[in-house]
């Protein structure tokens, strides 16, 4: 399938193509991102729905998506990563809005400053298992 991109950084390298003359340059780059980010993501909850019907009612089940600020609104040079997270983030907060009630939580997680800026920079890969841990487990409060 080519190259991935991860990241906000990693995709500005990748989309010299976005100029101010036309944004919407025709590349493999829309369906690569697609395919990436959300066709992907689309399959794993299909297969974990699956796998949540098999538990009792009283197990907490999580479907955790790493997203990133790109679903808040646009960023130069990020335009097919951006509507990839868009179409993940609508679908993750569909998934949540239907299947919170039967203990099935649905979550579309970034890295944020406290006042919900983007944290480009900081949490390493300790804050992030912590965070998906107490998700993971309903410690980490009734969070959004």
């Amino acid at each position: 399938m080519g190259r991935a991109k991860f990241d906000y950084l990693q995709c500005v390298r990748d989309a010299p193509h976005e100029t101010r003359e036309n944004v919407f340059h025709v590349t493999g780059d829309v369906q690569e991102d697609l395919a990436i980010n959300t066709t992907s993501a689309y399959a794993a909850a299909h297969e974990a729905m699956i796998s949540f019907q098999a538990l009792p009612s009283t197990v907490p089940k999580t479907f955790i998506y790493t997203g990133n600020i790109l679903n808040e609104g646009p960023i130069p040079g990020s335009l097919t990563l951006g509507v990839g997270k868009i179409a993940s983030a609508h679908m993750i907060e569909l998934g949540d809005n239907l299947y919170r009630s039967r203990n099935i939580r649905f979550f579309f997680v970034d890295k944020r400053m406290e006042d919900g800026t983007p944290m480009f920079i900081g949490a390493g890969p300790q804050a992030h298992a912590d965070m998906f841990l107490a998700l993971a487990d309903r410690t980490a409060g009734d969070v959004p």
